[in-house]
C-alpha cells in the first residue's frame, strides 16, 4: 500500500482500488482536543468517584490517576496543535488570497 500527499488530500492505493480521504483539519483537531480535555477534566473531579461508587466499581479509582491525567495532557496537546494548525491555515489564506 502506498500513501502520497496531494495538496491536503491523501491518496491511498492498495491493489486495484484507490481510496481518497482528507486529512483532519486544524479546526477539527482543536475541537477533538477541547472535547477530550473537558471529558478528562470532568473525570478528575468527584464526578468519577460518584459514578464509579454508584456502579460498585470504586476500587478502580486507585488506578484512575494513571489514565486520566495523561489523557488530559494528550488532549490538551492535541488542542494546542489543532489551534496552531487552524490559525496557520487562516494566515496562509489571508496572505495568498
Amino acid at each position: 500500500m502506498s500513501v502520497r500527499p496531494t495538496s491536503r488530500r491523501w491518496l491511498v492505493s492498495g491493489g486495484d482500488a484507490a481510496v481518497a480521504g482528507s486529512a483532519m483539519s486544524g479546526r477539527r483537531l482543536f475541537g477533538v482536543g477541547v472535547f477530550g480535555s473537558i471529558v478528562a477534566a470532568l473525570c478528575c473531579t468527584p464526578l468519577l468517584a460518584i459514578v464509579l461508587g454508584a456502579l460498585g466499581l470504586s476500587a478502580w479509582l486507585a488506578w484512575s490517576d494513571y489514565v486520566v491525567l495523561p489523557a488530559l495532557l494528550v488532549f490538551l496537546a492535541i488542542a494546542v496543535y489543532g489551534f496552531t494548525r487552524w490559525r496557520g491555515d487562516h494566515s496562509c489564506e489571508t496572505r495568498h488570497g
